[in-house]
């Protein structure tokens, strides 16, 4: 697929979804054979205390974070890598490039895809008005309290996916202009939506080669959005040898 295609293909899910003029979040998937849900629920047979155990471990024994708000801990978990209810997006449409094509392989995996969400929709299924929730317009309920009601069979408030822009209280979320949806049902978002709320586009592996060379050419490599030794390590290793 031609760039010119690609990006007449994202303008079109733009306008279907209402984000053309703006306000569209977006997820590069490296197998479009994956569904939009969270690692923890791709966890299949897991624990009904596992969620709450690991985070109350993993604010019990971290060190040198001033977080006490449960929905800025979640998202400083998922960053890290635990295992968590959130999915990430980005606003930076290069940033979910990367992440489609990155780690892309042609044999045995699906093409990859970029999804274009518009946000605002996905919160008025829940709540009836467009609103994102962030630092400012805050989710009425909260994480651990809802996570801990869970575990005694009581289902989280919201049935729906919802859009959420916790502070970006880590380098790495800030550096990938970090949004979410956070999933209280064990749904996947695209069983929950339809096209005028979330569209997905797909890069034909032909065009992986191309895309990653154009990103490369734009400065779009893990030290851009990584940061960090994590991200330093990565683009020297792959700057040296591929």
């Amino acid at each position: 697929m031609p760039f010119n295609d690609f990006f007449a293909s994202i303008q079109d899910a733009r306008r279907r979804t209402g984000t053309e003029r703006g306000g569209a979040w977006y997820r590069g998937i490296s197998d479009g054979r994956h569904r939009l849900r969270p690692s923890l629920l791709r966890i299949e047979n897991r624990h009904a205390d596992a969620e709450v155990n690991m985070f109350a471990d993993f604010w019990t024994m971290i060190e040198g974070v001033a977080i006490q708000n449960s929905w800025e801990r979640l998202s400083f978990m998922q960053h890290h890598g635990v295992p968590t209810r959130l999915l990430d997006w980005t606003t930076d449409l290069n940033a979910a490039m990367y992440f489609a094509v990155a780690n892309s392989e042609r044999k045995g995996t699906g093409d990859p895809w970029i999804w274009v969400l518009n946000p605002y929709k996905l919160n008025e299924l829940f709540c009836g008005e467009r609103v994102i929730y962030d630092a400012v317009d805050s989710v009425n309920f909260d994480y651990y309290e809802a996570a801990l009601a869970a575990r005694r069979g009581i289902s989280f408030p919201n049935k729906t996916p919802i859009a959420m822009r916790p502070m970006w209280s880590n380098q790495r979320v800030r550096l990938q202009s970090g949004c979410f949806t956070f999933h209280g049902d064990e749904g996947a978002l695209d069983d929950a939506v339809n096209t005028r709320v979330a569209k997905r586009v797909p890069v034909p592996h032909s065009s992986v080669h191309d895309m990653r060379r154009k990103l490369i050419d734009e400065g779009i490599n893990p030290l851009r959005l990584f940061g960090g030794v994590e991200g330093l390590a990565t683009y020297v290793r792959r700057s040296h040898l591929g």
